[in-house]
Protein backbone atom coordinates (compact mmCIF):
# COMPACT_ATOMS: atom_id res chain seq x y z
CA UNK A 1 0.00 0.00 0.00
CA UNK A 2 1.20 3.61 -0.95
CA UNK A 3 0.89 6.42 1.51
CA UNK A 4 -0.57 10.08 0.40
CA UNK A 5 0.30 13.24 1.34
CA UNK A 6 -2.55 16.12 -0.05
CA UNK A 7 -1.27 19.53 -0.48
CA UNK A 8 -2.90 22.84 -1.03
CA UNK A 9 -0.13 26.03 -2.29
CA UNK A 10 -1.10 29.22 -2.09
CA UNK A 11 0.68 32.37 -4.06
CA UNK A 12 0.33 35.93 -4.61
CA UNK A 13 -2.42 36.36 -7.33
CA UNK A 14 -0.55 36.98 -10.69
CA UNK A 15 1.87 35.58 -13.37
CA UNK A 16 4.27 36.27 -11.36
CA UNK A 17 5.08 33.26 -9.11
CA UNK A 18 3.45 30.82 -12.14
CA UNK A 19 7.55 29.87 -13.44
CA UNK A 20 8.51 29.42 -9.79
CA UNK A 21 5.56 26.69 -9.58
CA UNK A 22 6.63 25.11 -12.99
CA UNK A 23 9.94 25.53 -11.66
CA UNK A 24 9.09 23.56 -8.26
CA UNK A 25 7.26 20.61 -10.35
CA UNK A 26 10.75 20.19 -12.58
CA UNK A 27 12.37 19.95 -8.90
CA UNK A 28 9.71 17.33 -7.71
CA UNK A 29 10.13 15.32 -11.29
CA UNK A 30 13.63 14.96 -10.71
CA UNK A 31 13.67 13.14 -7.47
CA UNK A 32 13.26 9.50 -6.64
CA UNK A 33 9.78 10.43 -6.29
CA UNK A 34 7.54 11.60 -9.23
CA UNK A 35 4.19 11.20 -7.90
CA UNK A 36 3.17 14.06 -7.30
CA UNK A 37 2.77 17.68 -9.58
CA UNK A 38 1.21 20.71 -8.32
CA UNK A 39 -2.03 21.92 -10.55
CA UNK A 40 -3.17 25.44 -10.98
CA UNK A 41 -7.18 24.47 -9.77
CA UNK A 42 -8.30 28.61 -8.87
CA UNK A 43 -9.78 29.42 -12.07
CA UNK A 44 -12.44 26.57 -11.42
CA UNK A 45 -13.82 29.02 -8.04
CA UNK A 46 -17.54 30.31 -9.09
CA UNK A 47 -18.93 33.42 -7.87
CA UNK A 48 -20.10 36.98 -8.26
CA UNK A 49 -15.85 37.48 -6.69
CA UNK A 50 -12.42 36.83 -8.14
CA UNK A 51 -10.41 35.07 -5.19
CA UNK A 52 -7.52 37.03 -5.03
CA UNK A 53 -4.68 33.54 -5.01
CA UNK A 54 -3.35 31.67 -6.96
CA UNK A 55 -4.38 27.89 -5.92
CA UNK A 56 -2.40 25.33 -6.86
CA UNK A 57 -3.14 21.14 -5.43
CA UNK A 58 -1.69 18.06 -5.27
CA UNK A 59 -1.08 14.87 -3.91
CA UNK A 60 0.97 12.16 -4.02
CA UNK A 61 4.03 11.00 -1.84
CA UNK A 62 8.08 13.34 -1.90
CA UNK A 63 9.36 13.82 1.52
CA UNK A 64 11.33 16.79 -0.63
CA UNK A 65 8.25 18.86 -1.06
CA UNK A 66 8.34 21.03 1.74
CA UNK A 67 12.26 21.19 1.64
CA UNK A 68 11.85 22.48 -2.27
CA UNK A 69 8.87 24.56 -1.65
CA UNK A 70 11.18 26.46 0.87
CA UNK A 71 13.99 26.92 -1.68
CA UNK A 72 11.70 28.18 -4.11
CA UNK A 73 12.73 32.04 -4.85
CA UNK A 74 9.40 33.29 -4.99
CA UNK A 75 8.68 36.70 -6.21
CA UNK A 76 6.69 37.52 -3.05
CA UNK A 77 7.33 35.07 -0.34
CA UNK A 78 5.09 36.91 2.44
CA UNK A 79 2.33 35.77 0.40
CA UNK A 80 3.31 32.17 0.19
CA UNK A 81 1.24 29.21 2.01
CA UNK A 82 1.59 25.30 1.66
CA UNK A 83 -0.72 22.98 3.39
CA UNK A 84 -0.55 19.81 4.00
CA UNK A 85 -2.96 16.96 4.83
CA UNK A 86 -1.31 13.69 5.58
CA UNK A 87 -3.32 10.27 4.93
CA UNK A 88 -4.24 9.61 8.08
CA UNK A 89 -4.55 13.22 9.35
CA UNK A 90 -8.38 14.48 9.15
CA UNK A 91 -7.90 17.84 8.20
CA UNK A 92 -5.24 20.40 6.70
CA UNK A 93 -2.54 22.00 8.65
CA UNK A 94 -0.57 25.23 7.97
CA UNK A 95 3.37 23.92 7.10
CA UNK A 96 5.74 26.15 8.44
CA UNK A 97 7.97 27.47 5.83
CA UNK A 98 9.57 30.43 7.72
CA UNK A 99 9.85 32.39 4.51
CA UNK A 100 8.39 35.35 6.25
Amino acid sequence: MSYVDNYILCTFCGEEEEPYVEALNESLLDGAYVTLHFTKVDQHVMGRKAIEADIYIAAGFNPDVEALVKETPWVDPDRVSLFKQGQDDDFFSEVELGLR
